[in-house]
């Protein structure tokens, strides 16, 4: 909504936004639909649908829908089901490390973040994060640092976040932390942006989400503003 315009506040923010929706339904749409002609309906709001359904139907359709959630849900849940099913000591161990996680979860923390490579950052260049991690007694096999990056807008929050796993380098044991790496690409121009999160890990999971746990990283160090 709108033309790109920044605001000082996400609630100013918010309220123009409605203000040019409400406008648009007020001003255009709902006059549009009620233009009717001699033929008890409005060629002209027609026109727009069959647009619409031209330009948007191979992306915005049922079908898109439903076989994007049995690739990337539906599959591999009919695929974890069988593997887990085949044996009652899986399902008790699986049990129980999901225990593991909900019970430690709460301390698991990113501890420190630092990019390197993104001072005067353009389309196309390599840039490497580090991320410094608590687990709180969770192994490092438990979970999986990924690297979000990409555009921003005004308010900070991702527009188009791509996402990288980052690998495991080192573990302190005095500190009980471990650090992670990893490389990514600046892949647009404008604001940018990037954040470390880290959730659990296991080879039953069909989807990390599944958990309903997740950690960000709070801060970052070192060149933290990518190209704009």
């Amino acid at each position: 909504i709108g033309k790109g315009e920044e605001y000082p506040t996400e609630q100013e923010s918010y309220e123009a936004e409605a203000e040019t929706l409400y406008s648009l339904l007020e001003d255009f749409v709902v006059p549009l639909f009620y233009r009717k002609d001699d033929s008890f309906y409005s060629k002209k709001w027609v026109q727009y649908m069959k647009n619409s359904i031209r330009t948007n139907s191979g992306v915005y359709s049922t079908q898109r829908m439903v076989r994007e959630y049995a690739q990337k849900y539906y599959y591999p849940a009919m695929k974890t089901y069988t593997s887990i099913n085949t044996s009652a000591e899986d399902i008790v161990a699986f049990r129980r490390w999901k225990e593991k996680i909900w019970s430690n979860w709460h301390n698991v923390e990113v501890k420190d973040m630092y990019l390197d490579g993104t001072k005067d950052a353009y389309v196309g260049k390599e840039f490497e994060a580090t991320a410094v991690i608590y687990l709180n007694g969770l192994a490092p096999t438990d979970i999986k640092a990924e690297l979000l990056y990409g555009s921003v807008n005004a308010m900070g929050k991702f527009q188009n976040a791509t996402y990288s796993t980052l690998q495991l380098v080192e573990s302190n044991d005095e500190t009980k932390t471990h650090t992670y790496k990893g490389t990514a690409v600046c892949v647009d121009s404008g604001m940018q942006g990037c954040t470390v999160r880290v959730v659990p890990k296991h080879h039953f999971l069909s989807n990390a989400a599944e958990m309903y746990v997740c950690s960000w990283s709070n801060d970052i160090k070192g060149e933290n503003e990518l190209s704009e």
